[in-house]
């Protein structure tokens, strides 16, 4: 009994498994992955970022910013801009063009008046607004750059699943309709022969 456990074991340390040319061509590395995952959290933020500001926040008064009126207006024209941005993916550095350092101590005077001193509506759901733009600032400053390297390994995924379908193709037989052509039709087939006290089966069509 021990000794066929050991030799199970033994089989099992020197198993390898069966070449998968597929999966060895397979183009794209776990840095090519990592690219695509990434650019997928920055295209998902800025969606969400874009579409709180344009469609969520529905009740948006500017007369609930009236004590800071002045800095509210430059603060609707800066989101503004960075979204129709986002919205483009040509955003090349989001800090350098978006969140200069005048534009950073505007959106946080906005943030911390809503935070202390706002009366409106969706309270909460603008908190997160802020908050995202700070992560947007501070996780994905080369927006732009990952979305490109997004792109790339993309396609050079669709290339390979292109050229790998066509392979495909390739070896897969044409059907040929036997009654129609006698290209590849030559093989015979033999059916077992009947004996004489062998009841006839009558086949309906």
């Amino acid at each position: 009994m021990f000794q066929d456990a050991y030799q199970m074991v033994k089989e099992i340390e020197n198993w390898k498994p069966e070449p998968n040319t597929a999966i060895e061509k397979f183009p794209l590395n776990k840095e090519d992955l990592e690219t695509i995952s990434d650019g997928m959290k920055a295209k998902g933020l800025a969606l969400k970022i874009a579409n709180f500001w344009r469609n969520d926040w529905e009740e948006r008064d500017d007369l609930d910013f009236k004590p800071i009126w002045f800095a509210w207006e430059n603060f609707e024209k800066i989101v503004s801009k960075l979204v129709e941005s986002l919205l483009r993916d040509d955003t090349k550095n989001i800090n350098d063009k978006h969140f200069t350092d005048e534009n950073i101590v505007l959106i946080d005077r906005i943030k911390q008046f809503v935070k202390n001193d706002y009366e409106g509506n969706q309270w909460k759901e603008i908190l997160n607004f802020f908050d995202d733009l700070e992560k947007l600032k501070n996780e994905f400053p080369d927006f732009s750059s990952k979305l490109d390297k997004m792109n790339e390994a993309i396609s050079k995924f669709k290339e390979w699943e292109k050229s790998k379908n066509a392979e495909d193709n390739d070896k897969k037989k044409p059907f040929v309709d036997c009654s129609q052509s006698h290209l590849n039709c030559n093989n015979q087939v033999t059916l077992p022969a009947a004996g004489p006290d062998a009841p006839v089966k009558k086949f309906e069509l």
